[in-house]
């Protein structure tokens, strides 16, 4: 019975029911979505985890390596599972070149590349299939990494030449790597056969290892750090060390981007189904006065008639939850590609869709609770009312003649004009949906234009500058930082600054020491992102990022102590800084610590002049050789965040084509649903004399009026309190970052989007209005 009342109440009001099933079908579409994106993401990583098993602490060294003497600290610490040590072959790219439809180099790849064997079974390298990979001799596997800058097919050849070696590989697979898997890593692994790493081990590039160390649970790998660093200095240490969760992360980085931007779409767009519902149920009540005023004469209360609607809208919102979950299973498609390009295909379990369908329910529990509040407004409306004076539930306004008062302004303008002032709630819809989809539409925008720009490197703890100099780790490195100035002293264009990162221990706020990296140099700290006090201003000050910070327990304006040999070293902080770089744990100071070995040096240099500035940074390449990473600025923000840039990007777009499509969508209801009630009043005007033309004027005006009212406000919004939002998201990921703000370009923030908008919400207005031509004067007049 219920269903055949809803089904003629469809059929009477087609309109008004397809509009509520439809937001909806949105609203669950857009919930769910992110829910099985965000549910398969994680379960994507630890199926992977699961298999590949990446180390819960990694500690790379370069250099002589003494195995016993790290067996045996291994073996004494406890709560360890396992260990190994894993070497890899360093080449450049230059040294490797790929035929097949193109051919080209890898000299382009900012990534450190290696070249290593299959591990037998922790840390091993998978194929799209998540399972173990065992090439041939002859074979190569290339990470799926590099696939998007590089087209490298199954069945291309990849020729290395390095040392006079010459040798030949086929592409047989693309390699998953549990660890090495986000450009925001350092390097990458290609991996080839037993035989071959052993032909050419010791005999081409350079050998880097990789200590490897398992725990009962990988929270442990952090106070292991402290220890492995502090008590045991003869353990090899002379490179990065990565904690399990840094490794988590940045390999989630690009899809929890993707996912957070995602999230706040889904909750604007939760917001305007929310607002077009409650128009839309006013308004079909609105029609249906008298059947509601008919029923209370007849007896019934105001809660029969509101169930009756409830139950109505109950069986809407079923129909909505079905069609929207559907909808998710065919947008998560798109929304996983690059979770399967990076992980592997996962398929959709059972349990993730009933996490997704949970969300769907909740999304109708809450909505089904809004239109109950929506329903209590029929408590007011009375027999005599409804029956007698066909009120309903707007507000009678007050007649006043204002047209003397518009001498200066088209009378048809000022009609509207005051239309919208004297009526502002009922086009409250209008403003509201057009401010929340600005907001939709430009913060996606300026998420990636803040990424793209130079000023974003501040972020990952350096400063702006045209070139950045990075002398790879080794044995030689300080004859190589002596080539190195020796080289930028000739050069009169060039103005530069180095850092040294030395490690050092630390004394936390518990008395317990503690490793931590320090960029020393008299620049050290310039530019960055405070969140308090400043850059180190002499040699007896420190600032600390804001991971480190919360790591060490030591605050802005506490004193830190650092030991060198066991000798003491007071340091006040002067600043917390933001910084995503070594796992957001670093630190600047001016002082310079002798004695102590540096782990790296990095030079910033400035061109004076800006001509030929590509061809002087080849030359330098070619002068220096290997062991120096030179890169271009932009270009260094390009390749490292090149994978997240794009998933946002298309994001924005796909923003941009949902905005869109809401302002249509809710502009035809809109327009639908006035002219029908306002149809009585649009004959008279016909009668009077009024053209069509200046009716379709004085409708679009309205609309006009209203929307931009609402796209003021959500741009002021999202440009100005935009960053804040994202802070709090950057902040829940606890990557380092806590504030951001926003980069914005004026003229298409502020001009070109909201006028795109404007123009957009103009036209879906003009083609709903062209239902007054068709309007029947005699008809309305007689009713």
């Amino acid at each position: 019975m219920l269903l055949n009342l809803v089904k003629n109440d469809f059929k009477k009001n087609p309109g008004n029911n397809l509009v509520l099933l439809l937001f909806m079908t949105l609203s669950v579409g857009l919930v769910a979505t992110v829910i099985l994106t965000i549910s398969q993401l994680f379960l994507s990583i630890s199926t992977m985890y699961e298999t590949a098993l990446p180390p819960h602490f990694l500690q790379m060294h370069k250099g002589m390596l003494d195995q016993e003497n790290i067996d045996e600290f291994n073996q004494a610490y406890p709560n360890i599972t396992h260990w190994q040590t894993v070497e890899m072959i360093n080449v450049y790219g230059d040294e490797l070149r790929v035929e097949g439809q193109k051919e080209f180099t890898l000299s382009d790849c900012r990534l450190d590349i290696s070249l290593v064997k299959q591990n037998l079974q922790y840390d091993v390298l998978l194929n799209e299939n998540r399972e173990f990979i065992s090439l041939k001799k002859g074979e190569i596997g290339v990470p799926v990494i590099l696939l998007e800058k590089n087209p490298i097919k199954i069945g291309d050849k990849i020729f290395l030449e390095s040392n006079g070696i010459k040798r030949e590989f086929i592409v047989a697979s693309y390699i998953y790597d549990g660890q090495m898997n986000s450009t925001l890593c350092s390097s990458t692994r290609f991996l080839i056969s037993d035989g071959d790493f052993y032909d050419l081990h010791g005999v081409v590039g350079e050998t880097e290892y990789l200590l490897e160390t398992y725990f009962d649970d990988p929270s442990m790998a952090v106070d292991y750090q402290s220890v492995y660093e502090e008590y045991i200095p003869t353990l090899p240490k002379n490179g990065q060390a990565v904690t399990y969760t840094i490794i988590f992360l940045l390999s989630a980085m690009t899809d929890i981007m993707t996912v957070m931007v995602v999230f706040v779409m889904s909750v604007l767009l939760t917001l305007i189904a929310l607002f077009c519902m409650k128009y839309t149920i006013l308004t079909a009540m609105e029609e249906e006065i008298t059947e509601i005023g008919t029923m209370k004469a007849m007896g019934l209360s105001s809660k029969a008639i509101a169930n009756l609607y409830l139950s109505k809208i109950r069986i809407l919102m079923i129909f909505g939850v079905i069609f929207g979950y559907l909808l998710s299973l065919i947008a998560y498609q798109y929304t996983s590609e690059h979770m399967n390009r990076t992980f592997g295909i996962q398929p959709l379990s059972w349990t993730i869709l009933f996490v997704g369908a949970l969300g769907s329910v909740l999304v109708y529990l809450v909505t089904i609770q809004y239109c109950k509040g929506i329903l209590k407004k029929l408590k007011n409306i009375s027999i005599v009312d409804a029956l007698v004076c066909g009120k309903g539930f707007a507000r009678e306004k007050q007649i006043r003649n204002v047209l003397h008062k518009s001498s200066p302004i088209p009378t048809t303008f000022f009609m509207a004009l005051h239309e919208v002032r004297t009526e502002v709630r009922r086009f409250s819809l209008i403003i509201l949906v057009m401010a929340l989809v600005s907001c939709i539409v430009i913060i996606p925008i300026n998420i990636v234009n803040t990424m793209e720009t130079e000023e974003f490197i501040s972020y990952m703890g350096s400063d702006v500058h045209d070139v950045f100099i990075e002398i790879e780790q080794g044995k030689d490195i300080e004859n190589r930082f002596e080539n190195l100035e020796k080289l930028l002293q000739k050069k009169n264009n060039t103005n530069y600054q180095f850092f040294e990162r030395i490690r050092m221990m630390a004394m936390d706020a518990e008395g317990k020491r503690k490793s931590i990296h320090i960029d020393s140099g008299q620049q050290a700290g310039q530019g960055l992102q405070y969140l308090l006090g400043n850059a180190p201003r002499n040699e007896s000050e420190i600032a600390l990022s804001k991971l480190e910070s919360e790591y060490l327990g030591i605050n802005f304006g506490d004193s830190l102590a650092l030991y060198s040999e066991n000798h003491e070293i007071m340091l006040y902080v002067c600043g917390i800084y933001q910084d995503v770089t070594s796992g957001g744990m670093t630190a600047k100071t001016m002082r310079d610590f002798e004695g102590v070995p540096p782990e790296q040096y990095r030079f910033m240099v400035d061109f004076i002049q800006q001509n030929n500035k590509q061809e002087i940074i080849e030359s330098w390449r070619n002068q220096l050789g290997n062991g120096y990473t030179i890169e271009q600025m932009d270009e260094f923000i390009t390749e490292i965040l090149g994978g997240v840039l794009k998933q946002l990007k298309v994001t924005a777009w796909v923003s941009m084509g949902i905005g869109i499509g809401l302002i249509g969508l809710v502009i035809s209801l809109f327009m639908k649903l006035r002219l029908a009630g306002a149809a009585s009043q649009i004959a008279i005007q016909k009668a009077l004399g009024v053209s069509v033309k200046n009716l379709r004027k004085q409708e679009l005006y309205q609309i006009l009026i209203s929307a931009s009212i609402g796209v003021i406000c959500g741009t002021t919004v999202a440009n100005v309190f935009g960053d804040y939002l994202m802070s709090i998201l950057f902040s829940a990921m606890e990557l380092g970052i806590v504030k951001i703000q926003f980069f914005i370009i004026p003229m298409i923030s502020w001009v070109i989007i909201p006028l795109t908008l404007l123009a957009f919400a103009g036209c879906f207005c003009w083609l709903g209005t062209k239902s007054i031509k068709k309007l029947n004067v005699l008809y309305h007049l007689n009713d």
